[in-house]
C-alpha cells in the first residue's frame, strides 16, 4: 500500500500521461523530452514503490543511483551517459545528502567531492541534453527542511506523498 493522497496519486498520474504524449511539444521548443520529479514524505509511504510500478507500468527501465557511493561530480555525469531512453533514473534521500548550509552532499560526518552544482547539473545541465529522451528523473527526500532550494527549482515537479 502507498500512502499517497487519491487526487495526489491521480495528478501524478495525469502529469505522466501529458508527458508521454508531448513529444512534439519538447521538440517543436527545442528541449529534451524528460521530466523531472521530486516525492517528499516521512520514511516507510512507499515513495520508491510507487516509483517501481510507474516504471513496470510504463515498460521503462529504471537506474538507482546510490549517492552514498558517489564521490565525485565527474561520477554522476558518468552515471548519466550510461543511462538509456525509455528509462527512470533514481536517487532516494536527497536530504540525507544535500544541506542549504553546505555546498557539498554529506553523509554522517563523511563529505564527498559531489557539490549541489553537480546535482543540479546532472538534473538540468548539458549533459542530460545530450543523453538520450524519454527520461525521467525522480528524487525522494524523508523531508524538504533544510535543502537549498535551488534543487525545488530544478525538479519540475514537487509531489509529497502522504497529506
Amino acid at each position: 500500500m502507498i500512502a499517497i493522497d487519491s487526487d495526489l496519486k491521480k495528478k501524478v498520474k495525469s502529469d505522466l500521461e501529458s508527458f508521454l504524449k508531448s513529444k512534439q511539444y519538447y521538440n517543436q521548443l527545442g528541449r529534451v523530452w524528460k521530466r523531472s520529479y521530486l516525492l517528499y514524505g516521512p520514511s516507510g509511504t512507499r515513495k520508491s514503490g510507487f516509483i517501481a510500478a510507474k516504471a513496470k507500468h510504463l515498460s521503462y527501465d529504471i537506474y538507482d543511483i546510490d549517492l552514498s557511493k558517489v564521490v565525485h561530480d565527474s561520477d554522476l555525469e558518468m552515471l548519466l551517459l550510461q543511462t538509456t531512453s525509455k528509462s527512470i533514473i533514481f536517487a532516494e534521500d536527497l536530504d540525507r545528502f544535500i544541506s542549504s548550509n553546505s555546498n557539498y552532499i554529506s553523509s554522517n560526518s563523511n563529505y564527498y567531492r559531489v557539490t549541489l552544482s553537480g546535482i543540479l547539473n546532472f538534473v538540468e545541465g548539458i549533459l542530460n541534453s545530450c543523453c538520450g529522451e524519454e527520461k525521467l528523473m525522480v528524487f525522494t527526500m524523508n523531508s524538504k527542511d533544510n535543502v537549498d532550494s535551488a534543487i525545488f527549482m530544478a525538479n519540475s515537479n514537487m509531489f509529497p506523498t502522504v497529506s
